[in-house]
């Protein structure tokens, strides 16, 4: 095979093959150097005048970058391509956190919407030991809140509801599910039984009829192994007059083809009762479900932990180590799954009072990885209120919870988006700035969107009555 005259070497790949070499046979590099390999580093060579010894180059999606524009506070993995290059180093970054990783480049964008930031890739060609470079500038931009299309309520798509259960299906991530809550029709507090499904791609709702169990608004769902989810508790709205009832349940939600399935579990010495707003997590370690604080019938506010062996279907009070939460409800909470840790914020001391006059102002983490459980307060006050009852959710890409809304005195909602770090021993609270007409509100409910990395956010009651809406949190 003849090959084009090259005044230098390739690069690292054909200098196997001798690159003292030229208008000859390459010789047998016993199976080290693929021909077609090498013929195609040739034509790239000759293609640029046969001057080629080294690349360097940074790609996002598969196409070459040296601008980008990132979202405040999101994570960035971008590749870094190199033939015959060595010495490799990064140099620059200013605000934004900047690594080289293997043969990624990892950025972190700031909080701060003015920063702008240069890196370098500095190294050497292998071949001829000159310097080789490549640069990307960096600029920082606020994350967007943008509504999905409108519907009419009622007609083509949910009404209006609080306290509801909302996720995207892990088997087919372009289909999002809403299913009960309290609606707001005929009034407030009216338990709903529906079921909608949202096709993402073309924003259009589909009515998938009623519940053919009771799962109670309130309670909280949590993905298990596989495709199973599990939901836990809630408030029976028939003993809301006389102080509300928390009976225990637990259901099983299936995704078949045509909708969802629904199975009570029986549990073996079951509690008196469940709880309301609880923090309900799957732990892969102990293969077991989780609750942690809220609100039942039996001790009011609390936060004790408990646990959920769905393979037995046994039911346990745990122990923890560490001094305890105040017990709470309406907290904001998340669970990093990688971290083994709950993460928990702030919610109602008091719930007797008609606003939120005990809102809770710290932060607190639970180590699922120590034998028991561990409590450790990360934070006493923080610059946002005290307040219960908002949107949340793990941004897991980005490592950290998000808390939109919510309410400090049960009369106004409260704007701002925030954000928890989670990096441990780092964890700390940041307001995010965003864009977006979004209205406040309280009593909302958000999940996470892992294939666009974007957050939804809809629902609850606003300062200007029920909210029937939904919105994406463009997050990268």
């Amino acid at each position: 095979m003849q090959v084009s005259k090259l005044s230098t070497c390739l690069g690292l790949s054909l200098l196997l093959a001798a690159c003292s070499r030229a208008d000859s046979e390459l010789p047998d590099v016993g199976g080290f150097l693929d021909a077609s390999v090498a013929n195609k580093d040739a034509e790239i060579a000759s293609g640029d005048a046969g001057s080629i010894e080294c690349s360097l180059t940074i790609v996002r999606e598969q196409a070459p970058v040296t601008e980008l524009t990132a979202r405040v506070g999101a994570y960035y993995k971008l590749s870094v391509q190199q033939v015959g290059v060595e010495d490799l180093q990064l140099q620059g970054g200013a605000d934004f956190a900047a690594k080289l990783v293997a043969d990624s480049l990892e950025i972190v964008a700031p909080y701060n919407t003015e920063a702008k930031a240069e890196v370098t890739l500095v190294g050497r060609c292998t071949t001829t030991q000159q310097p080789i470079q490549a640069g990307l500038k960096l600029s920082s931009q606020p994350v967007e809140f943008k509504e999905i299309k409108k519907w009419t309520p009622g007609q083509n798509g949910p009404i209006g509801r609080e306290y509801t259960y909302m996720w995207i299906d892990t088997q087919n991530q372009d289909r999002l599910y809403l299913m009960g809550g309290f609606h707001y029709r005929p009034q407030q507090f009216t338990a709903g039984r529906d079921i909608w499904a949202l096709d993402l791609n073309s924003e259009t709702w589909s009515d998938l009829g009623q519940m053919p169990l009771e799962v109670m608004p309130g309670g909280a769902i949590a993905q298990g192994p596989g495709n199973e989810l599990l939901t836990y508790a809630g408030l029976n709205v028939g003993q809301l007059s006389s102080g509300g009832q928390t009976p225990f349940y637990i259901h099983q939600v299936t995704t078949t083809s045509s909708g969802l399935a629904f199975e009570q579990l029986s549990v073996g010495r079951a509690p008196r009762s469940g709880d309301y707003q609880p923090a309900w997590f799957y732990h892969a370690g102990t293969q077991r479900y989780y609750t942690a604080c809220g609100i039942n019938s039996s001790d009011g506010v609390h936060c004790n932990l408990s646990s959920y062996d769905h393979l037995r279907m046994r039911w346990r009070t745990m122990t923890t180590q560490g001094e305890a939460p105040r017990g709470r409800v309406g907290h904001f909470w998340a669970y990093d799954a990688p971290q083994q840790k709950l993460y928990l914020f702030a919610g109602e001391g008091n719930p007797q009072t008609s606003g939120c006059d005990n809102c809770l102002h710290d932060t607190w983490s639970l180590d699922m990885s120590t034998t028991p459980p561990t409590w450790t307060k990360l934070t006493d006050e923080t610059q946002m209120l005290g307040r219960r009852n908002g949107a949340y959710v793990l941004d897991s890409y980005n490592q950290r919870l998000l808390v939109f809304g919510g309410t400090s005195d049960g009369r106004s909602s409260k704007t701002g988006l925030w954000a928890l770090q989670l990096t441990p021993g780092q964890e700390s609270w940041i307001e995010v700035p965003f864009v977006g007409d979004i209205p406040a509100r309280a009593s909302g409910i958000a999940t996470y969107d892992s294939k666009r990395k974007r957050v939804l956010v809809g629902f609850g009651n606003g300062d200007g009555g029920v909210e029937e809406d939904l919105w994406s949190l463009e997050l990268n």
